[in-house]
């Protein structure tokens, strides 16, 4: 009940229940709340309140307060005040009134700051007149009990991100650590990290303290002071000035020399074990209208059983560096029970020898009943120095501990001696001490020579004699000392150099003078050591060696074109190392010095290094000893020195190897033969040999024969290399004779009424006995009465059904017409379908899977147009492709194939098909380009969708008839990229929008090149049933779609990622096949933003695009922007530009959201000739990626392109099906050449047709098989 004083009436109920709610940024205050600390709990009473209240508790949800009052004023406003803590006291927060007469308010604490198990509260309603308030009540909250044994052994308590400045910056930015336990912690065990999450933990700043003696107190804080370089001049007493603290260094505070804390950006600071593994964190975020000063970021201790500690005051308090607010830390310090246990190491690393140029990977696991620590690897190349020591962080995919030693710590040594330790923190274990021996190139000690006894050498050799130290040394060979010597290194140099933040995308390198030494192309987000030689031969002979490095574009390591991106890394510890392990500086430049490269900033796009190689280092002697001028065999090579003596025998070999072959030069060979070769070599060993026949590689022994071989002349060509790399080639010109007997011919046709006599005859071209075989066979042609005969123009080549509704059959007069081939025909013409005429023809019950089918038909085309006969495959419910003619004019031509019965045989009935490949819609028609849309699939699904969409809708309204994607599909090979973007494309499938793909780098993990996810998604299984979907490549690593669209007949060509000349093999092959059809060319990587061609853009354009006249463009996407180039062709090499290739870049993923769903529309202006692009977000509603103000017609332009719409014609002169069976009829043996064989039909039926046909044999495997012919018997 309440009580009422001058005449007003106030119901309040206030009811406390947790609800789900959408949570507040993680640690954040609303704009609207206020820390009202400093003013007390004194309500302004004007009667007692008695308030009922009933918490409904639970984990995560909101704390929801809800008011109602009743009284004569008007209430103006109405606060909720709150409290956690008395330290922290009260924050305020506006209560928001809810609609209807009755005054009802209601306010909420967000799940993420509720920190504590009870919340004190009041609210305060304000009137005309007065202030109203209740009284302090107090809620008690679940799921903040108190856990010891889950709450972290060491606790981030505060944070100061913006401190008082000097000299403009931040002077005391600090880290407070909490030590929760009974016992004192020391930190050589632990380290501080602070991230930037968008870079993960492989870029942590690490602070390591495992050589500092720092020990928290139990129940104790630290203070780590962040002093930024250039404020060394700041002491503690500095420190402890600005805050009215009284700490002192090495007992209460830590100075760490650092790059300091993030005022504005997402960061993370933890507290980690020297393994990594986290103990506890703290993450914060400051908006720009919290940049407050000197306030502090306060945290508790995590009550989830996580790491992560609990922001309870974010700016609002003054900083205490070493004290500790009751509210942040548990009631209890916790036990830590005693380890009595070492840690187990397992060392996992290959200890076989090693080569120093690869460096070696250090493995270890370990293994504590608790928890592990420190892990420790320690190392030494050389027994005289002491140990490197290097920490060891435990991989997370493994769980094991890795560590790479590269190879410029190897270079010139001998051996590598390392131990594993680990620690538990109160426990240590230690491996025995092992070695891995070095395999150097050379002999490491004594006067020495660059080759060894038995050693071939050849040509020009670089002979080259090495002493220990620079003496003056003397080369004989055979006795004879060489007068001049020249002074040299013993091996090629290496270079060593540290990089990171390097994109696989750019080749940067690294050059010597002209040459380029290497290309580096690997993403980095830690330091990488590569280790590069250096050929003498590019080394200068006198004065420093200048090495510089490049950052690269996407194409090149150098500047080739203006404009061009290129990478931005930073690079350090520039070295040169001899073969000895000897180091060299750079004379221009610090080692430990880090260097940004790139064209952003105060980056360079080109550094230069200058080493001075010592001379002491030239302890070679060397000779260009020329071995030509010996005579072939074993050569002694000497060395001397005043003190010392090596010799070698070495064999000099400079004739290549010798090559017999069994196959005499223009003799001629019958029957089945062998090619073999015997190849051998005097002085060396064979190291390759390679054989071809007729320019087909083959292996030896390889047999053939006359009947396999076509008659005339051919080659054998054989090629071998010794070990000494001299190289010999035997060509051998043989002949094979003309093998096979002609066609048989039937002389004589004696047909009764119940049997039949035939006879024919044929020459054989060597006059060899011939052996017949007669055979039953079927024929079927227009006039047989089971072959239907149909004719329609259907909407897709080929058709989607077997039956085409409207399908018209032939009448009879037609059948007539092409009842013989005899000029007579039945034509077909449409302009806006695909015409065809199909057969359907039921065969006889005898006719089994092992007979030979064949198909032939007899017609024309119009000029240029491409004609194709299809069976259809009753197995897969599709017509097959049996074979193509393109016809060069409207001449007849025959179309010819084999069919399985197995695929294409039903109820004993074939269906085959003849059509002409050209259809045309006459309304105006679209085609959309998509590229990269890699950040929509991990990071913009919205605009993804958004996109495929608006395709969907516009379909009809805009004629689209075609949608193109050239690659980058997915930013990350990860399932939930893919199942988005499989998800958003499928929208295409299920409305039947012809579209086509290929695999961007990103698609493929880059260098990779790992089709197997894209292949899953997006592999020819996807397509293959699509009308329109002509070829896969490898699973749709490369396939073409035939389209058309207004009469005009497209061919849409796509190769993905890694293109190599077995892949410009097959783009060479189905263009050509062809040649009627527009081509367009789509790749990943091709155009560059400058409007050059990359390297692999040039490659295709050369052996590509030149040689095939019917390509008019290339799209590609890949670099960021757009561009185009136009390249004129001659084709037929008369001076005169028979074309334009238009090669277009379109890739907006550079722009905001990843390019904010731009893409290409290209419309078809028939009557212009012409293809018009312009660019359009579905997303933005929204023309023009590129404003044409200010750049023109970079995103707006047409091309020139024949869109005159096409004729088609499909002209049947004849059609037969022809059955050649297995069914023996009989044999004539031994029939000379020339001479007649005549074999008795008997048991026939009278006045019925039969067929049949022969084939003639030799015994050298030659064969003829002559047509099918006819036999009537008499009535």
């Amino acid at each position: 009940m309440v009580n009422v004083s001058r005449q007003i009436i106030l119901l309040l109920f206030l009811s406390i229940l947790f609800c789900f709610s959408q949570p507040a940024s993680a640690g954040s205050l609303t704009q609207t709340q206020v820390n009202i600390r400093n003013k007390p709990f004194s309500p302004f009473i004007f009667d007692q309140f008695q308030v009922d209240v009933r918490p409904v508790q639970g984990k995560k949800r909101d704390l929801q307060f809800r008011a109602s009052i009743s009284q004569s004023e008007q209430i103006l406003s109405a606060n909720l005040y709150y409290k956690q803590s008395d330290e922290l006291g009260y924050r305020l927060i506006p209560m928001e009134r809810l609609p209807g007469m009755k005054p009802e308010f209601t306010a909420k604490i967000p799940t993420d700051q509720l920190w504590n198990p009870t919340v004190h509260y009041y609210t305060e309603f304000l009137t005309q007149k007065s202030v109203i308030k209740t009284t302090e009540q107090a809620v008690h909250l679940n799921g903040f009990e108190e856990d010891l044994s889950q709450i972290p052994e060491l606790l981030m308590t505060e944070i100061v991100v913006n401190s008082k400045n000097r000299k403009g910056k931040d002077a005391f930015e600090f880290i407070e650590v909490y030590n929760t336990t009974h016992a004192p912690i020391s930190l050589r065990h632990y380290q501080l990290r602070y991230r930037n999450p968008a870079q993960g933990v492989e870029m942590d700043d690490i602070y390591s303290f495992h050589t500092s003696p720092i020990t928290i107190s139990p129940g104790k804080p630290y203070v780590f002071w962040l002093r930024k370089k250039g404020q060394e001049h700041l002491t503690v007493a500095d420190f402890n000035a600005m805050y009215k603290s009284h700490l002192k260094e090495g007992e209460h505070l830590s100075v760490i020399e650092s790059k300091g804390l993030s005022n504005s950006k997402s960061r993370l600071v933890s507290i980690t074990t020297n393994i990594g593994e986290e103990v506890s964190s703290a993450s914060y975020r400051l908006k720009p209208s919290l940049f407050s000063e000197h306030r502090s970021l306060l945290f508790k201790y995590p009550m989830d059983g996580t790491t992560q500690m609990k922001l309870i005051s974010k700016v609002e308090e003054e900083p205490t560096p070493g004290k500790v607010l009751k509210a942040q830390i548990p009631t209890e310090k916790k036990e830590i029970s005693q380890d009595v246990h070492k840690p187990v190491i397992e060392d996992m690393t290959d200890n076989q020898p090693i080569k120093p140029t690869e460096g070696i990977e250090m493995r270890a696991d370990v293994q504590d009943d608790q928890s592990v620590k420190t892990v420790k690897l320690r190392y030494r190349t050389n027994r005289h120095e002491d140990f490197k020591e290097v920490l060891l962080q435990k991989d997370h995919n493994d769980r094991l501990f890795h560590h790479i030693i590269y190879s410029p710590e190897l270079i010139g040594k001998e051996r590598l001696e390392y131990q594993i330790e680990a620690s538990d923190g109160e426990n240590q274990a230690m491996t025995m001490k092992k070695t891995i021996d070095v395999e150097q190139v050379s002999k490491a000690h004594g006067l020495r020579l660059n080759v060894e006894e038995g050693d071939t050498v050849s040509g020009v050799f670089h002979l080259k004699a090495t002493a220990d130290q620079k003496k003056s040394i003397k080369l004989m060979i055979d006795g004879k000392p060489i007068r001049q010597v020249f002074p040299a290194l013993e091996a090629d140099p290496y270079l060593a150099f540290d990089v990171k933040g390097t994109n696989l995308y750019f080749k940067n390198g690294v050059s010597i003078g002209k040459h380029l030494l290497s290309i580096f192309d690997d993403s980095t987000k830690v330091y990488r050591t590569y280790t590069i030689p250096i050929p003498e031969k590019h080394l200068e002979k006198a004065g420093p060696q200048t090495i510089s490095f490049h950052a690269g574009t996407k194409s090149s390591p150098f500047d080739r074109f203006p404009g061009e991106n290129h990478d931005d890394f930073e690079l350090k510890n520039v070295q040169m190392i001899l073969s000895n392990g000897t180091q060299i500086l750079p004379l221009n430049a610090s080692q430990h010095e880090e260097w940004k490269m790139g064209d952003g900033g105060s980056a360079k796009k080109v550094r230069a290094f200058q080493f001075q190689i010592p001379k002491q280092a030239y302890a070679s002697s060397y000779i260009q000893w020329d071995t030509r001028r010996l005579k072939e065999g074993v050569h002694v090579v000497q060395a001397k020195t005043a003190d010392e003596s090596q010799s070698v025998r070495v064999k000099v070999d400079n004739t290549g190897p010798k090559i017999k072959s069994n196959i005499q030069a223009n003799d001629q060979y019958k029957g089945v033969f062998t090619l073999k070769a015997k190849v051998t070599d005097r002085w060396s060993d064979i190291a390759e040999m390679k054989a071809y026949l007729d320019g087909k590689p083959i292996s030896l022994p390889y047999q053939t024969s006359s009947s396999e071989l076509e008659p005339g002349e051919h080659t054998l060509k054989i090629k071998a290399k010794d070990a000494a790399g001299n190289k010999s080639t035997l060509k051998k010109v043989f002949k094979t004779v003309h093998e096979h007997p002609e066609t048989p011919e039937r002389v004589s046709d004696r047909t009764k009424k119940e049997s039949s006599k035939q006879t024919v005859l044929t020459n054989d071209p060597t006059n060899d006995q011939l052996d017949y075989s007669f055979y039953r066979a079927y024929q079927y042609t227009s006039l047989h009465p089971s072959m239907k005969i149909f004719k329609y123009a259907a909407e897709t080549e080929p058709p989607k059904h077997l039956n085409e509704t409207g399908e018209m059959i032939f009448s009879n007069r037609e059948r007539n017409r092409i009842a013989f081939a005899d000029g007579k025909s039945v034509e077909t013409k449409d302009l806006q379908h695909f015409p065809y005429h199909r057969f359907q023809i039921k065969v006889h019950h005898d006719v089994r899977e092992k007979d030979v089918v064949e198909a032939v038909w007899k017609g024309s085309s119009l000029s240029g147009r491409k004609v194709t006969m299809y069976a259809w495959n009753h197995q897969q419910e599709k017509w097959d492709k049996i074979t193509h003619h393109f016809a060069k004019d409207e001449k007849e031509f025959y179309l010819k194939g084999l069919l399985s019965v197995r695929q294409y045989m039903k109820n004993q009935t074939f269906d085959l098909l003849v059509q002409d490949e050209i259809s045309k819609t006459l309304k105006p028609y679209k085609m959309v380009w998509m590229s990269d849309t890699q950040y929509y699939a991990r990071s913009y699904p919205h605009i993804f969708k958004k996109m495929v969409e608006w395709i969907r809708d516009q379909r009809d309204p805009l004629n689209i008839q075609y949608v193109f994607h050239t690659g980058d599909i997915v930013d990350d090979s990860k399932d939930k990229q893919w199942n988005r973007a499989d998800t958003f494309m499928r929208v295409l499938d299920q409305h039947h929008i012809p579209y086509g793909v290929l695999a961007g780098n990103h698609d493929v993990r880059h260098k990779d090149g790992h089709y197997r996810e894209y292949g899953r998604y997006f592999g020819a299984k996807r397509f293959e049933d699509k009308p329109y979907y002509g070829e896969s490549y490898q699973n749709n690593r490369g396939h073409y779609d035939l389209i058309s669209a207004g009469g005009n007949d497209y061919m849409m060509v796509y190769m993905g990622w890694g293109i190599k000349q077995n892949e410009i093999d097959w783009l060479n092959r189905v263009i050509s096949e062809h040649p009627d059809r527009i081509v367009i060319l789509n790749f990943h990587e091709y155009l560059l933003v400058s409007g050059n061609r990359s390297p692999i853009g040039d490659l295709i354009f050369h052996q590509v695009v030149k040689r095939h006249p019917n390509i008019v463009a290339v799209f590609s996407g890949h670099y960021h922007g757009a561009s185009r180039k136009v390249d004129e062709i001659d084709d037929d090499h008369d001076g005169k530009v028979d074309r334009k290739v238009y090669q277009i870049l379109a890739d907006y993923q550079s722009g905001p959201e990843g390019g904010q769903g731009f893409m290409r529309l290209i419309t078809a202006d028939q009557e212009k000739n012409k293809l018009h692009f312009t660019t359009y977000s579905p997303y933005l509603n929204q023309e023009h990626f590129y404003d044409p103000k200010t750049y023109g017609d970079q995103d707006e332009f047409s091309i020139d392109v024949d869109l005159t719409p096409k004729m088609k014609s499909v002209k049947t002169n004849y059609f037969e099906l022809n059955v050649y069976t297995n069914v023996l009829l009989g044999e004539v043996k031994g029939v000379k050449s020339g001479k007649k064989a005549t074999f008795e039909w008997k048991g026939l039926k009278p006045n019925q047709e039969y067929y049949w046909y022969t084939v003639a044999k030799d015994r050298f495997e030659g064969k003829a098989i002559s047509p099918i012919w006819k036999i009537h018997t008499k009535k």
